[in-house]
């Protein structure tokens, strides 16, 4: 611990971590953050520990290591944080840093969802859509999940239920007042497609889109932007100064 750390809480390190992630008011600095994240996750700061985790399976300021990784997602687990949860439905799923268990992970996935975490939510409208993860193909339940997690403005479901409509594709006819959501993927798919063509790394929209289920990997020209969806960046984006 270095000398200016004494006597600063957990939710001080965590939202000085949260801080320089993102480079609030100066450079990135993720080796910085993963120092802080880990002084507050050692406190016992379950979203310090579910960062922690993001950060060693992501590699952000750090070597990637899953192993680790699915460690301090659980350590958050242990205390019901959703974002802990879904962090370790993903490991599961993707059978990176524990053996892969399609069953375990729908059930972190689920717990995470029904705790109104837009990602996970946003996931299982994709296994239901696709039939993944062991669930069956059931279209109405992929809505149903999307639209949760559209109505907290979540761009991915937004747009991905704005597809359906332009595509007259799996809307339950009582589902027909997505209008909204429309309007917004228009303006999401206007996003993606600036921040697939920009050269400037500093371009960095405040969402990412999710365009396959969890564990599958992108493409290379496009692995930074699918990090973001389930990445600490996103996460935290609305966490600064938020309560333990």
């Amino acid at each position: 611990m270095w000398c200016g750390d004494a006597g600063r809480s957990a939710k001080d390190f965590y939202t000085a971590g949260v801080r320089s992630y993102i480079g609030d008011g100066a450079t990135e600095d993720h080796g910085e953050a993963l120092r802080l994240f880990q002084l507050a996750a050692d406190m016992g700061h379950a979203r310090a520990q579910t960062s922690l985790g993001e950060c060693y399976r992501l590699g952000e300021g750090t070597p990637e290591d899953h192993v680790k990784a699915t460690h301090y997602y659980r350590l958050a687990v242990n205390q019901g944080e959703a974002a802990g949860q879904h962090g370790l439905a993903q490991c599961l799923y993707s059978g990176t840093g524990v053996p892969r268990d399609d069953n375990e992970a729908v059930r972190y996935f689920r717990l995470a969802a029904d705790k109104g975490f837009h990602h996970a939510q946003c996931d299982l409208a994709q296994f239901y859509l696709h039939g993944k993860g062991g669930l069956p193909k059931d279209h109405d339940e992929g809505v149903r999940y999307h639209r949760l997690a559209a109505d907290q403005n979540f761009h991915p479901s937004q747009l991905a239920l704005g597809s359906m409509l332009i595509d007259d594709e799996h809307i339950p006819a009582d589902e027909r007042a997505l209008e909204p959501a429309l309007a917004n993927a228009r303006e999401s798919t206007r996003l993606l497609a600036r921040a697939a063509q920009s050269t400037d790394p500093s371009f960095n929209p405040s969402f990412r889109l999710q365009a396959s289920p969890p564990g599958a990997r992108a493409p290379p020209r496009s692995r930074r932007q699918a990090r973001g969806c389930h990445g600490v960046l996103h996460r935290l984006r609305g966490d600064r100064g938020a309560e333990a």
